[in-house]
Formats: structure tokens, sequence, C-alpha cells
């Protein structure tokens, strides 16, 4: 996992503390300009975002001693109007916004307003008016004029469904409202348009959608961090020696393909700001070689746990940063530098290494990592290539990638990750003891037990359960479905398409849940997802069981527990709660559910659905 991308504390994640205990920590004056906000909802429903553009001047002594008493002047939505917000306000406005990773401007239209008049208080250059709804919750009135330059397909639509189109101010859209068939082309160009150029809100602070972008921020925030992340990023690629200089105006080889690259931009959970190169690999042609780079399984990963308790070795966790450019490339393309690369601006470059985002750029670090490894006495495992053995005497080495990820069960990790990072030249980070992987937590229980659980990963579902329907889901449930229950049965109403959007996101949000472990709500989960196509309001309440089960039951985790047998055991109701079947099962809560449960040792590794197939108990 790479560093950068490392989760908060886990005591944020903890559901059993207070509150205020999970609140923002105390943020230093300068790294609070230039970040946004949602205001409270105005009288007449909309709600403006404010940007915090500096801090009031004040002599007090105590200011200095305690920034908790300092006041900051902010800028509300696009006009000139300020405000004066204290620091506790601002922290409360901002911690509102802490869990979303995202907000993308301009969902829809909810009302309109008007005929106004030039004078009329609510006059803005429009007869009407209309009121949009951004993503982030805020709401704004804004006159048709505006909708009529960047998005008129939208506004066409909306007018025809509100009788609007014999209006004064709306018959322009009449023509644009009668081609259904045009119309509604153009509308998805048109959201395909807005996507790419509206502006999106992460942790506070505006994400820059290009460079020209970013170095506007920079000016309006009074700062250089944007400037100083595309240079870092800069830096890093030519440290690497990713490009080949031909000069301003040169050249390029022969054979060789022009294409694009530009940075991608993102905000940390701590604030931080990062960019990134991206290459334009889609306009380069499908090779004919096969580009393909394969990971390791969830059920390798297990399978190394396992192996690593049975074996008394220890786990050990890390990340190759920069992973594509330690990878030589076999594609021709070049690229003309942009005003992200300062001096070399109008440069031909010729790409030399695995950028991110060209097509081979993953089978070129896959082929090269394995170089490594090989060279080290690593061979792949004939039923998992991408765990890598070595033979110790009376044990085993195990490594398992997932990309730039890799797990190491070994008696001395630190001398294979001092290999790879001396020996090799690999900038390695987050090496340790594993506590990760992949989205899943490792941790030992009291009695020293490695246990696996995607505890995270389901406060994370939770969260984004409760800003999806505004509530927390039910703990008042102990099986993820009712016994009995049939859904396939169901007649109440259909969902709406935003509601099939949310049903969607929910089953695929556990189905990822299932991966990690909770093997729990299999059989629930693959139920509920064979109504993806066309779910049912009474499908959706199943699916919010569900998540009241694992929120409520969100500490089950898989323990390698050590056996003298290999089973696999078919489980029900009858058999889940004896201890006597898997020394994990008592970590688990009593289901109706069916399953069927490959282990070894006690320790699960893989497990399916019986509507999908039928086992019965082996012995090996």
């Amino acid at each position: 996992m790479d560093a950068d991308d490392a989760d908060p504390p886990r005591e944020c994640w903890d559901p059993i503390l207070d509150e205020e205990e999970c609140k923002l920590p105390i943020l230093k004056t300068e790294d609070l300009i230039g970040r946004t906000f949602l205001k409270p909802p105005e009288e007449d429903g909309s709600r403006y975002r404010a940007r915090i553009v500096a801090a009031l001047e004040d002599k007090d002594d105590d200011l200095a001693k305690d920034p908790m008493l300092r006041k900051f002047r902010c800028q509300v939505g696009d006009e000139e109007l300020e405000e004066v917000f204290a620091y506790n306000d601002l922290i409360n406005y901002l911690e509102d916004d802490h869990e979303s990773e995202g907000t993308w401007k301009y969902k829809k239209i909810l009302a309109h307003a008007g005929p106004f008049k030039p004078g009329d208080k609510e006059w803005k250059g429009s007869r009407w008016n209309v009121l949009l709804l951004w993503e982030g919750d805020e709401r704004t009135w804004e006159p048709i004029k505006i909708l009529k330059e960047d998005d008129p397909v939208t506004l066409a639509i909306y007018a025809k469904e509100h009788g609007l189109l014999e209006e004064t101010g709306w018959k322009s859209l009449k023509r644009l409202a009668r081609r259904q068939k045009k119309m509604v082309r153009m509308l998805n160009q048109s959201k395909l348009k807005a996507f790419r150029t509206r502006t999106r809100y992460k942790y506070g602070y505006i994400v820059p959608n290009d460079h020209d972008h970013a170095m506007r921020l920079d000016r309006q925030n009074g700062n250089t961090k944007w400037k100083d992340s595309e240079k870092i990023e800069i830096d890093s690629l030519d440290e690497y020696s990713v490009f080949g200089d031909r000069g301003k105006n040169g050249d390029p080889p022969e054979g060789y393909r022009k294409i694009t690259a530009h940075l991608v931009y993102d905000i940390k959970h701590d604030g931080r700001h990062k960019s990134r190169m991206v290459a334009g690999g889609h306009l380069t042609p499908v090779p004919v070689e096969s580009v393909y780079s394969s990971v390791v399984s969830l059920r390798g990963v297990r399978i190394c746990a396992f192996l690593a308790e049975l074996n008394d070795l220890d786990l050990w966790a890390a990340d190759v940063g920069n992973a594509y450019l330690e990878a030589l490339t076999k594609e021709k393309v070049y690229i003309i530098a942009g005003p992200e690369f300062g001096e070399r601006e109008g440069h031909t470059l010729i790409i030399l290494k695995a950028l991110y985002g060209m097509r081979s750029s993953g089978a070129r670090w896959h082929e090269r990592f394995a170089d490594i490894l090989r060279s080290m006495g690593f061979t792949p495992s004939k039923a998992e290539p991408d765990i890598w053995m070595r033979a110790r005497g009376d044990h085993y080495e195990y490594i398992a990638v997932y990309v730039d990820d890799v797990i190491i069960a070994s008696k001395d990790p630190k001398g294979i990750c001092e290999s790879l990072s001396v020996e090799h030249k690999l900038k390695l980070k987050g090496t340790g003891p594993i506590s990760f992987h992949l989205g899943c937590d490792f941790y030992r229980d009291d009695d020293g037990t490695l246990c696996m659980a995607p505890k995270a990963y389901i406060e994370r579902m939770v969260t984004a359960y409760e800003q999806m329907f505004g509530e927390k889901p039910r703990h008042t449930v102990t099986s993820p479905l009712e016994k009995g229950d049939h859904p396939e049965l169901d007649t109440s109403e259909e969902l709406d398409v935003e509601g099939i959007k949310k049903y969607q996101s929910l089953i695929g949000a556990m189905q990822w849940a299932v991966s990690l472990g909770r093997f729990d709500v299999t059989t629930a989960v693959m139920t509920m997802s064979s109504f993806r196509a066309a779910p049912r309001k009474g499908h959706l309440e199943r699916v919010k069981r569900i998540y009241g089960y694992l929120s409520k039951m969100r500490h089950a985790a898989i323990v390698s527990g050590l056996r003298s047998q290999i089973t696999l055991i078919c489980l029900t109701q009858n058999t889940i709660g004896h201890a006597r079947c898997m020394a994990m099962l008592p970590r688990l809560f009593p289901t109706t559910s069916l399953h069927h449960l490959a282990s070894r040792w006690s320790t699960p590794v893989t497990w399916m659905p019986t509507c999908y197939t039928v086992l019965s108990q082996v012995t090996q």
C-alpha cells in the first residue's frame, strides 16, 4: 500500500468513540486558507459554498496563544459578498465535508421562479431563474440565460416536463425539445462535457481539472501548493529518467507516434496536494502481443497469511514507490512538453519508461519485478503465479504480489526488503508488519492469533450509506435476510433511475466486502445482486437490511487457526454456531445463509454460495 494513500488513524474508524473525538484536528491558519465549505441553507432553500480567503488580523495576545479564537474572512459563492466566520464554525463546516471523497457540481434543476423585471430583487439578468442542486448539496438560484449557453438540453427537458415552452424566455427551447431522440443524445454529450469540466471538491479543497486551473487556484489562494506538487512529480519523473529530450521543436525518431500527457490532481486526507503525470495511451494502437498482467488473488493472500502462521514466519507488507517507472517501455511514443514542464515547454520528449496510462505499462512492470524475484532465487507457484516461493531448508519464504503492493512471509522479511531496496534500487514505502492490505485489516487478537477483517472498509460502507439515505443502518437485525424470504416474489414498486443507481452502488460495495472475508453474507449478496437490472423498493429494503447486519456485526474476522486436517465444509444454520467445525466460527455471528467453505487447517481461504454448486463434506 502506498504510504501516501495511508488511511487515517484507526481510532477515527471506531464507532465506540465519542463523536467529538473524531473531529478534524486543530489546523494551522495557513492550512485553512483556500479550503471551501457549504454554508447552512438560506430561507429560500438556496445553499452556497464559501471559500476561506484570509485570517483577520488582531493584536490580542490571546489569539497568538490559542488559534481557536481567530476569525476568518470568507468569500461566498462567485460573488464579491464576504462574511466572517469563527474558527470553531469553520471546523464544524469542514467536518461535514470530511467524509466526502469528491463532489461534482450541477446535479439537476429543482425549481424555477419568475418572470422578473429589471429592478426586482430576484433579477439576475434574465426573466426567469432556476434553482440548481449541486452534487455537494449546494443550492443556488441562477438565471436561465447561463444554462441556455452551457446546458440548453437539460434546460429544454425541464421546460418540457413543466409546461414552460410557451412562456416568454423559454420559447427558444421549443425546437430543441421537439427532437426527442437527438435531445437525448445531446444530453449525454452535455453530461460528458460537464463531467470533464465541472468543479470537483475533496476534503474542502477545489481539485483542479488541468494545469491552468491549478495555477489559477494557487493565485486565488495566495500560495504555491499545486505548483509545488507539480514540481515534485516532474522531478520524480526526471529522477527515473522517464523522458529523452530532443530539444524544442525537435524531430522524434522515425516510427514514433505522438500522444498527449497530462497531470491528474488529487487531495489526500491530510490536505496534501498530489499531482500525477498520465500518458494518453488511448491514442496508440492496440498491441498485437498480450499486455495482460496478473495479480495475486485474495484467496492467495489468505493462504500466505495462513502459511506464515503455520511456519512461524513474520508477515510484512511493503509498497514499491513509482513502480511502473522502474520498467522500460517498448512503445514508440513521444509527447510535446506542456507548461507544467517549466523551461522545457515545447520540447519533444521521448517516453523511455512505462509511464502511467500507457497500454503496456502494467505488463512491463510485471516482467521487471518477476526478473528481480527470479534473480533472488524465487520461483512462481504453479497454482498462484503471483505467489513467489524460495526454499529455506525446513520452510519456504513467500512473496505475494498485487501490482506494486507486496506481502512477505519470511523469518527475515527485513533482509528481503533490504535486498529489494539496496541491490535492486527499488524505493519501498510502508515497510513493516502487515496491518492493512487491499482494503482488509490485519491484526492480532488478545490471544495473539492473526485476524483478517474488512473493518475499515465496512466503516466506509456505513458512512456512504448515511450520506446516501441520511440515516444509519438498522442494528436490530441478526441475519442478512429473513428466514424463508423469497425476494423473487416481490411485487413492490420498481425503483426510479436514481434508485437503481443507489441499489447497484450498494451491491457493488457488498460484493467487495464478501471478497475481503465476509462470507457470512455471500448468499444474501449474490441473491440480491441478481435484481440489479430492475430492482424494486422491496429489494432495496432487503439490501438495507444486509447493511444493517454488516454494520452491527462489523467486527467479524477470519482467524488463522491451526488444525491437523484440510477440510471442505458445508455450513448451515446448525453447523455455523459450532466451534468444533472451525476455530474461527465463534468470531462470526449466527446466520440462516448456506455456504460452502474451503479451509486450510481451520483457516477459510475461499467460499461460494450453494446456489452455484452443491458440495458434500470432504476430508483429505
